[in-house]
């Protein structure tokens, strides 16, 4: 069995239209969470699941992430 740390990241967006710059806000280099997508065994399109290759950055560092990016979405829109 491998020891080795790993980390999965999910999202959803009710809205189908916050979709692609939340991923990319995820993906960017500036967060280094080094992300990369899983495939959903379902058609939910509103769903993103990455394994997070980047162990070093737990959820007590990226939601204050999400919380600015959705902040800062909101004003923009």
């Amino acid at each position: 069995m491998d020891d080795k740390s790993q980390r999965q990241l999910g999202f959803y967006v009710k809205n189908i239209a916050y979709l692609q710059s939340m991923n990319e806000y995820l993906r960017s280099n500036e967060l280094n969470l080094d992300l990369h997508e899983r495939c959903i065994p379902i058609n939910q399109v509103q769903l993103k699941l990455f394994d997070q290759k980047n162990v070093r950055s737990s959820r007590k560092q990226i939601l204050p992430w999400i919380e600015k990016f959705v902040l800062n979405f909101q004003k923009s829109i």
